[in-house]
């Protein structure tokens, strides 16, 4: 199976026309029209209207196919294919009758045609559904309409009036076999998932059927044609199907474009403080969710037990159970001391009101790994600051691999999810922890040019590179490190990355002012405005309540001195005195 992404138009055969079927010359209208290998082709490349002839006779000259021609003329056009197949299989073969039926094979048949009897299976009634030849006909007052669509066959796709003739596209290649070729395993071929399902068939027997789920990366693509740079422009996908050597049913359930908010990270994941490139080890980066991949093999996925899923309100009024995913960073060949990471990066984040930073993980080895991983043998890495070489939180965290043999559990059993979902695995971390060993550092005269380190009891490692703050947290890296294995094949999962524990401390504010009025001497005005670390309005969001000890403190005076000597002196003097404090003591140190 081939698929082709491109920014313009992928026409379905070379040449230099836009077929459009209301075009085509009718005894009616008469248009004019050009003569390619094919077939005919209108002549004018615009037409104002998407809508056949309003004559109805006129229809059987312009629904005719994409080669404008009735299967009458394409007799008459392809009689050298004709002959070929006359003297190859005889004229009294199905394969010549059925050419000389219809030769360009385009004749479209409805599904309720009075050609099927009762017993015709769904895929023959549907096997010419898609043949633009007759496919609009007349409404012929039936019960049932036979038409697939009301509108002319065109191969403007977009309806833009423009033929675009540029090939240029990047081509992705997926090998079918049969199920049981080495082609079709999990690991292989862009395969990350299969799910078998017994299927009842008419005749009351079961039959097992298997589904493939393929995720091909964006930049996997195996040919590039043209001169086409990225894909900044894809409009058009094209797929076919080729190289068969018998007939064969492909069932095709979805075509879905992932995104994904995470970029891998192009730099290795060590303390240096240098940019070095990672190794040539590739990584991928997916996902695994419940409604897909709640059969994968040999772990069945299972959402974390104390994560419920989210609900939401259907068309008909009845509550559907969301989609719940993790996403998984899979490897192979990952040799010793080597990290494979994933990163994304944001506008700052403020972290300094939650207490807790927490993330599921599971680890777990391929089926085709030749030496399995055990236990420790693999870490994850967490980093989160301004960067992740330079300044930067770190927390390392030994993983336990589930075993394989955990699949024969029963998958919806608690027993089963908490080996899924190892809690020794789990990430958990105090963010008052990550400050307090940067001011051990700080208090140890450590350089802050290299990896400041301390081990946890629950065998955690926490570390500090450079000048990071939690207050302004520009991004997050998740990572797997080969620790102890001479070479690391398998994957791991991340689910629910999440701050918890909210600072729930309040504060306090108020708000005075005091104007007294001195007789004839003048006026006096005292003000304050103070609050507390904590405090917030209503409306306002947790991040946006104040991190400090405010005080301000206004005093203003307008005075007219000339009222305390005799006013026989006839002297004025108007005196305006003003004095003002403002006192900020932020909770942290802004510059540390």
């Amino acid at each position: 199976m081939y698929e082709q992404q491109a920014p313009g138009s992928l026409s379905v055969r070379e040449k230099s026309s836009n077929h459009m079927a209301h075009g085509l010359p009718t005894p009616n209208a008469p248009a004019p029209v050009d003569t390619t290998i094919w077939g005919l082709v209108p002549r004018n490349p615009i037409q104002v209207t998407n809508a056949f002839s309003n004559v109805p006779e006129d229809r059987v000259f312009q629904d005719i196919g994409f080669d404008g021609i009735t299967s009458e003329e394409e007799r008459f056009r392809r009689q050298a294919y004709l002959a070929n197949l006359s003297s190859t299989y005889g004229t009294g073969s199905p394969v010549y009758q059925q050419a000389e039926a219809d030769p360009s094979s385009d004749d479209y048949i409805h599904y309720r045609d009075g050609r099927f009897g009762g017993d015709v299976g769904i895929l023959e009634r549907y096997k010419n559904f898609n043949n633009p030849e007759g496919n609009s006909p007349v409404s012929g007052g039936g019960e049932f309409s036979s038409a697939a669509t009301l509108y002319p066959d065109a191969e403007d796709l977009n309806r833009d009036n423009t033929l675009n003739e540029t090939e240029e596209y990047f081509q992705y290649t997926v090998d079918l076999k049969p199920s049981d070729a080495p082609e079709m395993e999990i690991g292989t071929n862009f395969i990350v998932d299969k799910k078998v399902v017994s299927v009842s068939l008419a005749n009351g027997q079961t039959r097992n059927e298997t589904w493939y789920q393929f995720r091909i990366p964006i930049g996997s693509y195996n040919k590039v044609v043209g001169n086409i740079p990225d894909f900044k422009s894809i409009r058009f996908i094209r797929m076919f199907l080729t190289d068969f050597q018998d007939d064969v049913v492909v069932r095709f359930g979805e075509l879905q474009l992932a995104r994904n908010i995470w970029r891998k990270f192009q730099y290795k994941v060590d303390s240096t403080g240098l940019y070095s490139p990672t190794s040539a080890v590739p990584l991928n980066v997916g996902a695994v969710n419940i409604e897909e991949n709640d059969q994968r093999l040999p772990l069945p996925y299972r959402t974390p037990r104390e994560i419920e899923r989210v609900q939401t309100l259907s068309n008909n009024g009845v509550n559907l159970l969301q989609n719940e995913q993790a996403m998984t960073l899979q490897f192979c060949d990952l040799p010793k001391d080597d990290a494979k990471s994933v990163f994304q990066t944001f506008a700052n984040r403020d972290l300094r009101q939650f207490r807790k930073l927490s993330m599921y993980i599971h680890a777990e080895n391929a089926e085709k790994a030749t030496i399995p991983f055990g236990d420790r043998d693999l870490t994850a890495v967490v980093r989160m600051g301004n960067d992740f070489v330079n300044n930067y939180y770190e927390i390392r965290i030994p993983l336990i691999p589930t075993p394989l043999s955990a699949g024969n559990l029963n998958p919806d059993t608690d027993v089963y999810n908490d080996t899924l979902w190892n809690p020794r695995n789990s990430l958990d971390v105090d963010l008052n922890r990550l400050t307090q060993i940067k001011q051990n550092r700080n208090l140890s005269q450590a350089s802050m040019v290299e990896i400041f380190r301390e081990l946890q009891a629950n065998g955690h490692t926490y570390a500090v590179m450079g000048n990071p703050n939690l207050g302004e947290i520009r991004g997050i890296m998740i990572g797997v490190e080969n620790t102890n294995a001479p070479s690391a094949c398998g994957e791991i999962w991340v689910n629910e990355l999440r701050l918890s524990s909210i600072d729930e401390n309040g504060g306090w504010a108020a708000l005075g002012r005091v104007d007294v009025n001195l007789a004839d001497l003048g006026t006096l005005s005292v003000s304050a405005n103070t609050h507390s670390n904590g405090f917030g309005t209503l409306e306002q969001r947790i991040n946006e309540r104040y991190r400090d000890d405010f005080i301000q403190f206004d005093v203003a005076a307008n005075l007219e001195l000339g009222k305390l000597v005799p006013k026989n002196v006839g002297m004025s003097i108007p005196v305006y005195a003003s004095y003002s404090q403002t006192v900020s003591t932020p909770e942290y140190d802004p510059y540390d």
